[in-house]
């Protein structure tokens, strides 16, 4: 009689599959690159779990490869979001000509709407 074993969750498997997949793309190198900028374009904004059939509609509509938009989207995970929110306020206090201390102390006690 076969034994049955659980699975295990190995990471490195799974980013060695997305790895091979995107290597294995059969696209040209625009569709692929204009395909990872819709992934990683959507992921940026809070799409609350939608961001991987915008994608998919977005890279659908631009003629572009579905399969690297929905990798791109991958960009938008809790891991990447921080960076994202801070790197957008020191962009912001650069624009706006403003101390970027001055700005994450303003947004960190949510007074922003007075400055």
């Amino acid at each position: 009689m076969k034994k049955i074993t659980k699975k295990k969750f190995n990471i490195k498997r799974i980013l060695q599959f997305l790895y091979l997949k995107v290597i294995r793309l059969n696209d040209t190198p625009h569709k692929i690159a204009l395909g990872v900028a819709i992934g990683v374009f959507i992921a940026v904004f809070p799409t609350f779990g939608l961001g991987f059939i915008f994608s998919v509609f977005f890279a659908w509509l631009l003629s572009a490869n579905k399969a690297a938009a929905l990798i791109g989207t991958l960009v938008g995970n809790p891991l990447f979001t921080p960076l994202f929110w801070g790197g957008s306020v020191f962009l912001g206090a650069l624009l706006l000509d403003v101390d970027s201390a001055t700005m994450f102390n303003l947004v960190k006690t949510g007074m922003y709407k007075d400055a």
